[in-house]
């Protein structure tokens, strides 16, 4: 009778290892502002919140500024999830308007979110934060506007409809999330009606029926 080994786990690759601390370090920052606010996070209590050596910390994110400048990377990598959604699915642009809201307000109502805010607030009264801030978020809308040049690519939309549509999609829907964090969460008020009609005004946008 013959027996087989029991298959041995497979051993990570550096790069995998090197994501999952980079991640825990990321989680750490937005947990510590969740629970205590930004004046908490310092370079000893993230490392310390993450389970890692500062050295470690170090390799991955030389500087505090580097660190909370990935925490904002976050939430616009979960904006352009859309893109996962196959836009070719979507054959009309009310389906494809529909589901880039969609996808709007569940990256805008994560803690990812609630942590960048208190980043963009800080940062006013930390100068060596608030350059490099400024200059990441310009380069970070810039790729925002080429994103949904790529999305609504098939629908042949003037480019000063499309932005504007972005813009107001941004806008309407990160005020309903601020709005969102004061709101009473034992119980939380349903936003459906609001994000239709943002739905029905960026449709009416984009086919030239508003304004």
């Amino acid at each position: 009778m013959t027996t087989t080994a029991a298959a041995k786990p497979q051993r990570r690759t550096q790069e995998e290892r090197s994501a999952t601390t980079r991640r825990k370090l990321i989680d750490a920052v937005v947990a510590l502002i969740v629970e205590e606010g930004f004046s908490s996070v310092t370079t000893m209590t993230v490392a310390d919140r993450a389970g890692v050596s500062r050295g470690a910390m170090q390799h991955h994110f030389g500087t505090r500024t580097e660190l909370l400048l990935a925490v904002i990377d976050e939430i616009m990598l979960r904006l352009q999830e859309p893109l996962a959604l196959e836009p070719e699915t979507h054959t009309s642009l009310d389906s494809l308007v529909g589901a880039i809201v969609d996808r709007y307000w569940l990256a805008f109502t994560q803690n990812t979110f609630v942590a960048s805010v208190d980043i963009w607030m800080g940062a006013r009264g930390e100068p060596e934060l608030f350059e490099p801030l400024s200059n990441h978020m310009r380069s970070i809308f810039a790729a925002r506007s080429a994103y949904w040049r790529e999305a609504f690519a098939d629908f042949d939309l003037p480019a000063e409809r499309l932005m504007m549509a972005h813009e107001l999609t941004s806008a309407t829907v990160r005020g309903l999330a601020l709005r969102r964090i004061f709101d009473d969460h034992k119980r939380p008020p349903n936003y459906d009606p609001e994000l239709s009609a943002l739905k029905s005004m960026v449709l009416a946008l984009l086919e030239g029926r508003a304004g």
